[in-house]
């Protein structure tokens, strides 16, 4: 019985006659060289494309007439982007989201977030997806059930890659003191790449503290460290704020939140209640918000 579909028939004989085993140049066909490479290999399982069930038919008669321990077989719902087409190296949606792990691989995602997205797109086998976001192989492994997959097409929604992506980006943020380390130097290096004009020894972006404060305050909201320079709305982060006395409404205003705000700047950590304290501090002197932004 087939692991996923259940009870399957096929009589390869009834729709084909005795199908070719050797081609005429004397090398093997596919179904002779699959089902000897899966003995030799010491396969036990074997889960695949349900395009590939009627095969499977084949497989288990030269296994019966090897008289070979046969496989468990699996066949697996395709896997299909939106409206229901087939996933293709060859569809124009691939310049957007390309379906090469390789890719991914040079953009900076994590392995575990690729398996986790791979997961996802795979048609069930899970109780509860949610939990498989932010887990690694072993993990997955653990809470993984064969009988729960679905044999519906499965649809690849590339928004759970970025869900995937952020969680293990978090979670190795998290993990340790180097692994923090790592990230910080990373982003660096980014910082160094896409601003090469500034100097490690003068410039405040490019100290540790004030790269800790920038992740920390962006909560791992991001997919990838490229993303800070390549979204304006992280630009204010690297780029020194130019000051246009125009826009000044009172010059005794300006230089006390400048003179506060440097007395106070190590004891902000950018979370959302210091800032609302360390606005509401300005108050009494009749600042507004916009005035002090």
């Amino acid at each position: 019985a087939d692991l996923v579909c259940g009870h399957h028939e096929h009589n390869p004989y009834a729709t084909e006659g005795d199908f070719i085993l050797l081609k005429s140049d004397g090398y093997p066909t596919y179904h002779l060289a699959n089902v000897i490479d899966d003995h030799l290999m010491d396969i036990t399982h074997v889960l695949r494309g349900h395009e590939w069930q009627t095969s499977t038919s084949k497989h288990l008669l030269l296994y019966k007439a090897f008289n070979w321990q046969s496989p468990i077989y699996g066949h697996l719902p395709l896997l299909e982007r939106e409206r229901g087409r087939k996933l293709s190296k060859r569809d124009k949606e691939n310049a957007i989201n390309p379906i090469e792990i390789d890719y991914y691989r040079q953009k900076g995602y994590y392995p575990n977030a690729i398996l986790n997205f791979i997961t996802l797109c795979g048609g069930g086998g899970f109780t509860d997806n949610d939990k498989i976001i932010g887990t690694n192989l072993d993990e997955m492994i653990s809470l993984f059930n064969i009988k729960l997959f679905s044999r519906h097409a499965a649809i690849v929604d590339f928004k759970k890659l970025s869900l995937c992506q952020r969680a293990h980006f978090k979670r190795e943020y998290d993990k340790s003191i180097k692994s923090r380390q790592q990230i910080i130097y990373e982003l660096r290096q980014k910082v160094l790449h896409y601003y090469p004009e500034k100097n490690s020894s003068t410039s405040i972006q490019l100290q540790n503290d004030y790269l800790e404060k920038c992740l920390n305050m962006l909560d791992i909201r991001i997919n990838l460290l490229d993303e800070l320079f390549t979204n304006n709305l992280y630009e204010y982060l690297w780029k020194e704020p130019e000051i246009k006395k125009d826009f000044i409404d009172n010059t005794e205003h300006f230089k006390f939140v400048i003179k506060q705000t440097l007395l106070k700047l190590n004891e902000i950590h950018f979370t959302h209640d210091d800032v609302k304290k360390f606005v509401e501090e300005y108050r009494p002197n009749k600042i507004t918000n916009k005035q002090i932004f």
